[in-house]
């Protein structure tokens, strides 16, 4: 059964999507998914200064994706609610999977800092999703109050 409601096909939209209107889509490796096999990161095309506005970029869209599943208007199921918040945040993702090992990997003094900057950011945006005040919380706990079984089980 295809997605449906907020958050559904995040990850494969067309070529360009998620670009803001006159960016070049090509300029951020990390504001689309990768057409690489397995989705790999292309890091040939990936620079320094890609990684903090992808985290931005990346923080801000999965908080406007986080309200969007709390504004739908449907009652709420499992696929809308859970699955939707799962699917949230595919750049912030992207970007944090490739910071982080580089962070770890190959650091620099560059690197560093911003994850010096980034840390604490990151650990606020982290604690106010799952704790997003307005009917994100609710629904989930009518999710849960419900029983409401997961897709093909």
């Amino acid at each position: 059964m295809a997605a449906s409601g907020p958050g559904a096909g995040a990850e494969s939209a067309a070529p360009g999507a998620g670009s803001r209107p006159g960016e070049d889509p090509g300029a951020n490796p990390f504001f689309r998914a990768s057409e690489l096999p397995y989705g790999l990161p292309p890091f040939a095309r990936i620079r320094h200064e890609h990684f903090r506005p992808a985290f931005e970029r990346g923080m801000a869209e999965q908080l406007a994706e986080v309200a969007a599943i709390g504004a739908d208007p449907e009652p709420p199921t499992f696929e809308n609610t859970v699955e939707a918040l799962e699917r949230s945040g595919a750049v912030l993702r992207r970007v944090a999977a490739v910071f982080f090992n580089k962070a770890n990997a190959d650091t620099d003094d560059a690197t560093q800092a911003l994850e010096a900057e980034i840390v604490p950011r990151l650990a606020a945006h982290e604690d106010a999703v799952p704790a997003r005040p307005g009917p994100v919380r609710p629904a989930g706990d009518a999710v849960r109050a419900a029983g409401a079984p997961r897709a093909g089980r």
